[in-house]
This record gives structure tokens, C-alpha cells and sequence, in this order.
């Protein structure tokens, strides 16, 4: 297989929840009020502008802000300069909705937060040079995408993609995936406090 070069790389975005266990003083969820919203919406391709909680609040502790954390197990939030960044390089590839962040301690709004909606997907899993949980490849299980441990990505399909989801069979898997032309503006513009990187396996070939 041919050797990557930094251009040919994507990245699984994944919360770094270590870091938030050593440092008590960052900014976590302790609960959200949603007023009704279902989060399992989230993050499968449709826009919520005009159905969004206008008054959507996470309550958190601790009081120095973040750039990424997860919250209610269906809500991606991101700072405000993490928003600038994607929006200036993935348009219109993800959606953010605006969310009060309040300290219980205080109960003061912290900082400028958003939920991020990830709007694209991109159906590019390499299944021959995934690992699956089955020892054969699923190809006919239409919930395939169920089985799969490391996804790995066909770069040709997904590389004019800087932020979104695999479609297997139709089906968003969960996970969100970034360019490395994304990751390194967010490291750039030194937003990325609570993300962590993982490099996926990719393979060259279409």
C-alpha cells in the first residue's frame, strides 16, 4: 500500500474523558435540560434550526472553560472558536446550535457554546481493511455497520470531506471524522482543549 502523506490522513474526534477526571476544575456536564428534544437525532444528516430549544441549557461544574465536551450521551459541544474553525473550512458540513452553559455553582453563564450537528456523511468504508467483531466480512448484513471494531476509509471517496460521518448500508455509524487539513487549523488556532485525535487506517484505493 502506498505511504500516506499528512494530506492523506482523517481522524476519529473522540473526548478526551481523562482529562476532565485529573483536571476537576475544567468545565463538565453535570445535566442538561433539552425541554423535549431528541437526541437521537443528532448527527444523522438533518438540520434543526428551526425546531432548536432556543433555551436548550447544560448545567456544569467546574468554571475554566473547554473547547469540546460531551453531554446527555447524544450532544457534541464546542467552544466558540472551535465553531469558527469548521464553519471557515467545512461550510456547511455541520451544524451548530446555540446552548447556555450554566455554572451550578454560580449560576452564571460560562463562555459561548454550541452543540455541533454533523450534516454530512460520506460512504467510504473499505471493508476488505476494516476489522469486524464477525469473522466474516458482512457484506449482505444489512446491520453491518454494528460489527465493525476499526473502520477503515477509502481516502478517495472522503477526501473532499473535513468533518463527517461513515454511511455503511445506508446507516450513519456513530463516530465523528476530520481531515487532517481540519485537525491541524483547530490545533492552530490552539482550540482543541477536551479533543482528542485518532488517526484511522486508510487505504489509497477507491
Amino acid at each position: 500500500m502506498q505511504e500516506k502523506n499528512n494530506s492523506e490522513k482523517i481522524f476519529h474526534l473522540v473526548w478526551m474523558g481523562s482529562l476532565f477526571d485529573k483536571v476537576p476544575s475544567l468545565i463538565s456536564e453535570i445535566k442538561v435540560d433539552d425541554y423535549g428534544f431528541n437526541g437521537r437525532l443528532m448527527n444523522r444528516g438533518n438540520r434543526f434550526e428551526q425546531g432548536w430549544p432556543a433555551a436548550f441549557t447544560v448545567y456544569i461544574q467546574g468554571n475554566k472553560p473547554v473547547d469540546y465536551f460531551l453531554c446527555g450521551g447524544f450532544y457534541d459541544v464546542v467552544s466558540d472558536p472551535v465553531r469558527i474553525v469548521i464553519q471557515e473550512i467545512a461550510k456547511e458540513d455541520a451544524e451548530f446550535l446555540r446552548v447556555r452553559v450554566v455554572s451550578v455553582l454560580s449560576n452564571q453563564e460560562i463562555g459561548q457554546y454550541w452543540v455541533m450537528n454533523v450534516i454530512k456523511s460520506v460512504d467510504a468504508l473499505d471493508w476488505e481493511q476494516t476489522t469486524w467483531a464477525t469473522r466474516e466480512i458482512p457484506y449482505s448484513d444489512v446491520r453491518a455497520y454494528l460489527s465493525v471494531i476499526k473502520p477503515a476509509i477509502k481516502f478517495e471517496l472522503a477526501k473532499n470531506a473535513n468533518i463527517f460521518h461513515l454511511t455503511v448500508q445506508g446507516k450513519n455509524m456513530s463516530g465523528i471524522y476530520l481531515s487532517a487539513q481540519l485537525k491541524n487549523s483547530l490545533e492552530n488556532a490552539n482550540s482543541t482543549l477536551g479533543m482528542k485525535f485518532t488517526p484511522v487506517k486508510v487505504s489509497l484505493t477507491s
